[in-house]
């Protein structure tokens, strides 16, 4: 199930295809295959009117998936002794095998468990803005897509209105 974003803008920058293809995290498993597909066919930009997903780019810009996800993990995620009491037990784990990739405009980012297996070559994704707990929100980047474009279990976690399945691509990455 591939979701469609009406391209409103093409974007200029896509996900650098090495990174993409040799990436493994600690676990040995690469980026999803939606995740993949996603960087390669629409680029930086925002998705949804709202989310911006980070992608590989080499140099590694400020904005780039490596930049965001060692700020996240410096933020957030480096000391999570400090959740304990305040999220579950079984949050503050998952918390430890998150990975961030994208960020709403509205502060919710948007993380993989990179233990699961949905299936073969996803990852399932949590919806967290670390004041409430995080929230599966999809087993794929196109299952999420399709969630937050309609009325559903995510819309109504986020207490949002569905979004238009538009890309706005961006001409630059900072």
């Amino acid at each position: 199930m591939e979701t469609k974003l009406q391209v409103l803008k093409p974007a200029k920058i896509f996900g650098d295809p090495n990174e993409l293809a040799n990436f493994r995290f600690a676990n040995g498993r690469g980026f999803p295959a939606s995740y993949q597909r996603f960087a390669t066919q629409y680029g930086w930009g925002r998705s949804l009117g709202n989310y911006l997903v980070y992608i590989p780019a080499s140099p590694h810009y400020c904005d780039s998936w490596q930049q965001a996800r060692a700020a996240v993990k410096s933020s957030y995620i480096a000391d999570l002794d400090e959740y304990e009491g305040f999220f579950s037990a079984q949050h503050v784990c998952l918390m430890g095998r998150m990975e961030c990739f994208a960020k709403s405009e509205t502060g919710t980012y948007l993380f993989w468990d990179i233990e699961s297996r949905p299936s073969h070559d996803e990852f399932d994704i949590y919806a967290f803005d670390f004041r409430e707990e995080p929230f599966l929100i999809g087993r794929s980047l196109d299952e999420v897509w399709l969630k937050l474009t309609r009325e559903s279990d995510a819309t109504a976690a986020l207490r949002a209105a569905p979004r238009q399945a538009v890309f706005e691509g961006f001409d630059s990455i900072s």
